[in-house]
């Protein structure tokens, strides 16, 4: 219905990306919850409509069977608007909106009061009582403007704007419900000279310009707190401004890659944004997906990719899935980063005793978990005596997005190094305990260590053959979880 096109870049590259824009959502001050979004198939020429949680697990559709757009999160969470024909022949709209139950995937349709007026309704009011409208019609623009219904029964149509023949469509409620904010297109939906963002009462009185002329995003979210309105421009800049048209500044996005950024959504608890990315690989190849990011830009997290593009993005209230993806435990890999133990280099016999050792490893893990290093180093004094020792490893705790690789780094005792340098043959076997929402797994690394290496980056006589060495690292992961990648995927 509404198309945003991206004429510029995040890091000044001259880029075109047309995508469907869609209305923000009216939130109130909440826990964040998950994150709906609409995704082009190209294989049946449609868009249709999702949710996920914010680090991109347990991706679900909303209205399977039938192309939708616009989800937008009821206050509460336990309903999503969309706009769909329910498969009614191209181009009919019979509804105002679907209301979708998002756990059981079951709907109600809002029908169009007044054949006169088509009306497309996903904008929540605060108290859920009532849906904002992009109303129109292509043979009368006369009553193009912003109209509210009711969300029970999509009864009550009630004009609010008056768009003057070009087109009003509704951003965002203010969180006390009183104001909606709008952008104001061309004929076509295309900017113009005359294209702004505006605040208007409910009532229709105090209609209030609060970007400068020339801004044409018909998309955004009012803050929790109601002191910002944050949007996309037409260059996919992400801004922000105060309601009362002052402040207006951009969030510089932490990602280097960027192309365009829209469709932005506050969290439900006022501290982050979730938005659409089009961002570009070494290569040249763009992928869109939805992001998540501080409130300030910093902290940028892929939620999803999808060659044909992910958009509409809106961040609600409802439940982050306990299930995680397919209510898997979280998968985890333990790498090694080589074997060799680095200490201080000698200088003394005194400071010798004392040296400590370090050993760093790699963690992956495909799902969110705090991760916890811990470990025990075996020292074997001689082939023939295999007396041991075991020194423990101070536990380590990190948290890790999906997919984000984590160093952990494991400090050897000066015992162990000094049964290095002497000649003993050390391993060490590394445990890693993963927990997220469904349980714990563990993962089991077992590497040969060198002895420290000297000043000049030499170790040793006794270091063992380079390659026994490297048969070791490649061996694979002992008592790894199910579901782990194969080993050829391992890194």
């Amino acid at each position: 219905m509404r198309k945003l096109i991206f004429l510029g870049s995040l890091v000044g590259v001259v880029a075109v990306m047309a995508l469907t824009a869609a209305p923000g959502l009216g939130k109130v001050a909440g826990r964040n919850g998950r994150i709906a979004f609409a995704r082009y198939d190209p294989v049946v020429g449609g868009t249709f409509t999702y949710t996920a949680n914010p680090d991109g697990t347990d991706v679900k559709p909303l209205l399977s069977g039938y192309s939708s757009s616009l989800p937008r999160w009821s206050p509460d969470g336990s309903e999503v608007a969309v706009g769909s024909s329910l498969g009614a022949p191209c181009c009919t709209f019979p509804n105002s909106a679907v209301i979708v139950n998002p756990d059981t995937g079951s709907y109600r349709t809002l029908p169009i009061q007044d054949p006169s007026v088509d009306t497309s309704c996903q904008i929540w009011s605060p108290d859920a009582s009532h849906l904002a409208c992009e109303g129109g019609n292509d043979s009368n623009p006369s009553v193009n403007g912003i109209y509210t219904i009711r969300s029970s029964d999509g009864g009550g149509l009630t004009r609010i704007t008056n768009a003057g023949g070009m087109h009003d469509v509704p951003i965002d409620y203010s969180p006390d419900g009183r104001q909606i904010v709008f952008g104001r297109d061309g004929q076509n939906h295309n900017c113009t000279t005359t294209s702004a963002l505006y605040v208007v009462n409910l009532d229709g009185s105090g209609l209030r310009r609060i970007t400068p002329w020339g801004y044409c995003d018909d998309d955004g979210s009012w803050s929790p707190d109601g002191t910002k309105i944050a949007f996309a421009t037409s260059s996919g800049l992400i801004l922000v401004v105060h309601p009362d048209g002052t402040g207006l500044k951009q969030i510089h996005l932490a990602i280097s890659n960027a192309i365009g950024a829209g469709d932005v959504s506050w969290s439900p608890d006022g501290k982050k944004i979730a938005f659409l990315l089009a961002t570009h690989n070494r290569s040249g190849t763009r992928r869109e997906g939805i992001y998540t990011a501080n409130a300030d830009g910093s902290n940028v997290q892929q939620v999803t990719s999808s060659p044909s593009g992910d958009s509409q993005t809106d961040w609600g209230p409802h439940p982050v899935s306990l299930a995680g993806a397919g209510g898997a435990k979280p998968s985890c890999r333990l790498k090694p980063n080589g074997s060799r133990v680095t200490a201080p280099a000698r200088l003394n016999a005194a400071k010798h005793r004392s040296r400590t050792g370090v050993v760093k490893l790699t963690a992956v893990c495909r799902h969110p978990a705090k991760l916890k290093l811990t470990g025990a180093i075996t020292t074997i004094t001689t082939r023939t005596n295999r007396a041991s020792r075991t020194f423990k490893i101070a536990p380590l705790t990190a948290s890790a997005p999906a997919t984000t690789r984590v160093t952990l780094t494991a400090v050897l005792p000066a015992a162990a190094v000094q049964a290095l340098e002497k000649g003993a043959k050390e391993s060490a076997t590394f445990t890693l305990t993963a927990t997220n929402a469904n349980g714990t797994s563990t993962v089991n690394t077992k590497i040969a260590l060198l002895k420290p290496a000297t000043p000049s980056g030499r170790t040793a006589a006794s270091r063992p053959p380079t390659d026994a060495i490297n048969d070791r690292l490649k061996a694979p992961l002992g008592n790894a979880p199910d579901g782990l990648p194969p080993k050829g995927e391992r890194q």
